[in-house]
């Protein structure tokens, strides 16, 4: 929520800027510029796609945690590039179908796993009819085990590859709602 209120109400109209001060009219001029609103957006769209939780199993870094369903609707695409983690940059890409999300993770080559591993959320918007219902990755099946469709996220341990993060496709159960 504080996202979008940040995003939409404080930020000047197609900018990350923000006025110190802004005139009631949002057309009119305002009283300059403040760097640490600036910094809200960006902050917390990074929390959106990449949360280090530092408070959990030794350090965890989750993916998508907080991303709104919406974006994951059938047809959407989430990238983003070189997204800072305490490890090195990580790169993010998922794309929505209607009845699968197709991701793809680059780690840096000497990337340090968390030791309380990744995790992949994808907030299904037909949750709670739709949920996870398999994944593989790298082409591989994924342990059920490993799959928490309650949580809708999948668990990447240390063993897993770093080449078979390119390939993660996330089925969904279910009837797309359209079909």
């Amino acid at each position: 929520m504080h996202f979008y209120s940040a995003s939409a109400h404080v930020m000047t109209r197609g900018t990350w800027t923000a006025a110190e001060m802004s005139a009631w009219d949002r057309d009119g001029a305002s009283s300059g510029y403040t760097q640490h609103c600036q910094d809200v957006v960006p902050t917390i769209l990074k929390w959106l796609l990449a949360w280090e939780d530092t408070s959990e199993r030794g350090g965890t870094l989750w993916l998508g945690k907080g991303l709104p369903r919406v974006w994951l609707s059938a047809g959407e695409t989430i990238v983003a590039e070189s997204v800072p983690t305490r490890a090195g940059r990580i790169g993010l890409k998922i794309i929505a179908g209607a009845d699968s999300y197709a991701v793809n993770l680059t780690l840096p080559s000497a990337y340090e796993w968390p030791a309380g591993g990744v995790r992949l959320r994808l907030r299904s918007p037909a949750y709670p009819k739709r949920k996870i219902a398999s994944a593989t990755v790298g082409g591989k099946a994924w342990a059920p085990s490993l799959i928490d469709a309650t949580e809708e996220m999948i668990v990447m341990p240390k063993s897993v590859a770093q080449a078979d993060l390119q390939t993660i496709v996330v089925k969904l159960s279910g009837i797309h709602p359209m079909q």
